[in-house]
């Protein structure tokens, strides 16, 4: 399985039951930037100290029974990248936990595929709402510029005389664009909510 071991496109770690690294591949020294000949025999809460609590976690096997898998944020090299691991305990032939072996994926890539997807999904429903709001708003702009455009033609010395239910239609158009408006801005910033009557003392 030698072969396998190093061309597999995950990482690999292979511990003893004193949590000491026996063996790791080398897609698991480039997930993990270690080097092979520096860990092996060392332990893994001393290799992996910098990578904090959680990560520490995967080699603690009170954690759990036959096997683990969780994901994890890691910051390597002031670079965060995303990991999931499997976690498997091997057992002797008494039951008795003999060591441990890490499975190691680094899905920072597929993560960066689902966040682009969602940034083009979020970008193209901004699209549908910009061409519904230019909808909604053109409608009652048309109305108010035909109405205009009758009045100026109709003025004679400056003198026009104009019908109330006119100025209340064109109001009305007014109105109604200015609750379109509203509507975008609340989308865009929505209001906070606040609670009346918290006591600060108590929260704190």
């Amino acid at each position: 399985y030698k072969e396998y071991f190093e061309s597999t496109t995950n990482g690999i770690m292979h511990l003893d039951s004193a949590m000491k690294i026996k063996n790791l591949n080398r897609e698991a020294e480039r997930i993990c930037s270690i080097e092979r000949n520096v860990v092996l025999g060392k332990r893994a809460d001393v290799v992996f100290k910098k990578y904090g609590e959680k990560f520490l976690k995967i080699f603690d096997v009170s954690e759990y029974e036959d096997g683990r898998t969780t994901n994890l944020k890691l910051k390597i090299n002031e670079q965060a990248i995303y990991v999931h691991v499997d976690t498997l305990r091997l057992l002797d032939s008494s039951g008795e936990v003999n060591g441990m072996i890490v499975i190691l994926q680094d899905v920072s890539a597929v993560r960066a595929a689902i966040k682009q997807i969602q940034t083009t999904q979020m970008l193209m429903s901004l699209g549908e709402l910009a061409a519904g709001v230019a909808h909604h708003v053109r409608t009652p702009l048309t109305t108010i510029s035909g109405y205009l455009q009758v009045m100026l033609g109709r003025l004679e010395d400056d003198k026009y005389t104009v019908r109330r239910d006119v100025l209340e239609t064109l109001l009305d158009e007014v109105s109604y664009i200015n609750d379109v408006v509203k509507e975008l801005v609340l989308f865009a910033k929505p209001p906070v909510q606040k609670q009346p009557g918290i006591d600060i003392n108590l929260l704190l």
